[in-house]
């Protein structure tokens, strides 16, 4: 005659629950989300309101009302070559996340970054941000995040 063991199955969860165990697993498998993967979400949510957004340089340049700036930019074609590289990142199979990394690295400065983002606006009538969030998850999104964040926000005094 077998033994059953399934009634212990429910007592045994939940103790492995109480002990820390079961959160582990839980994150593990996407049900309960861990401290990295809130991190990360904040960090995307942050994203959404930097430089890959319209709007971000008159909110910038209000910002600075009264006094004399200078918005550093790139030449209209490396704008022009960075957003297509972006563009082109996306694919029906295996995406190459490395080149939107690579082309936001490429930008000294945060108004840079707006300039990419504005000319990919342009171009591709889609926001750069909400482009990334086709095809980026919450990590990739948060390492744009940090990407455009250590960056200056390329402005000089006149």
């Amino acid at each position: 005659m077998a033994n059953d063991y399934s009634k212990y199955i429910i007592p045994v969860g939940g103790l492995l629950l109480v002990f820390g165990f079961g959160t582990k697993i839980l994150e593990k498998f996407g049900v309960v989300k861990g401290e990295e993967a809130k991190a990360n979400e904040a960090k995307a949510n942050q994203l959404g309101q930097s430089a890959l957004r319209a709007g971000w340089k008159e909110a910038l340049k209000a910002s600075m009302a009264g006094r004399k700036f200078t918005v550093m930019k790139f030449s209209d074609a490396k704008a022009k070559d960075l957003a297509t590289r972006i563009y082109n990142a996306k694919r029906y199979v295996n995406d190459i996340e490395e080149n939107v990394f690579s082309a936001l690295r490429a930008c000294q400065y945060q108004s840079i970054v707006n300039q990419v983002a504005d000319t990919f606006f342009a171009k591709y009538k889609i926001d750069l941000y909400s482009y990334l969030e086709t095809f980026f998850n919450a990590s990739e999104m948060a390492k744009c995040y940090d990407i455009v964040q250590a960056l200056p926000l390329g402005i000089k005094s006149k």
